[in-house]
């Protein structure tokens, strides 16, 4: 292979590996720093990019032009979504008050909120509703959010309100992800069969309705 080709691939080959490995210690980190690659306005201005870079240097270095106009195509529909984010710095300040898990961002933004009702004597639970900020879907702060539930409270058995045709998926994705099944309308224990205060006035979130 050409070297000037080999280069590129080289550093893709080297950022997918980096990504993989921190999945492996952060489920849903993949999710959220390629989540450029779905914001349109992010994936506009890198292919713009891409193709100015592919058309002038295609005559001078044919193939390796290609391989570098989409690196840097990519490289600046990362940048561009992330300068269109609330925040540049992720959220990783997970807050668990009573029955809630709160994910804040800069400035103590709310960006997720996981409602829920734990029985340590019957280990069971019920996730009530999860809301993600708009800015912030899609970038793995739901995954987060369950992800610090079952953290905080090992060894439940878990189910879920009303769920959403999003939540099908989500909450499928995330028993496929953790083990953990989370069906909803299942029964309750009888500590937990007392109906709790009304939710707040956001309601419920993307995956299940209050």
């Amino acid at each position: 292979m050409n070297p000037s080709v080999m280069a590129p691939v080289v550093i893709v080959a080297i950022l997918v590996i980096r990504t993989a490995l921190t999945e492996i210690r952060h489920p849903g980190s993949a999710r959220e720093q390629w989540a450029f690659a779905a914001n349109r306005r992010a994936a506009h201005s890198g292919a713009a990019v891409a193709c100015v870079i592919g058309a002038t240097g295609w005559h001078t270095a044919g193939y390796a032009a290609l391989a570098w106009a989409v690196l840097a195509g990519a490289l600046v529909a990362y940048v561009v979504d992330h300068s269109l984010r609330p925040g540049t710095v992720a959220p990783r300040d997970a807050r668990v008050v009573r029955n809630e898990i709160v994910l804040l961002g800069q400035g103590d933004t709310v960006l997720g909120r996981l409602r829920f009702r734990a029985c340590r004597t019957c280990r069971t639970g019920r996730v009530l509703d999860i809301w993600v900020h708009d800015a912030w879907q899609r970038r793995g702060l739901g995954h987060e959010l369950i992800h610090t539930l079952l953290a905080h409270h090992p060894d439940h058995g878990w189910t879920t309100t009303l769920q959403t045709r999003q939540g099908r998926a989500f909450f499928a994705a995330m028993a496929q992800e953790t083990a953990t099944p989370f069906p909803h309308r299942a029964p309750l224990c009888d500590h937990l069969a007392v109906r709790p205060g009304p939710p707040p006035a956001r309601g419920g979130g993307p995956y299940t309705t209050g």
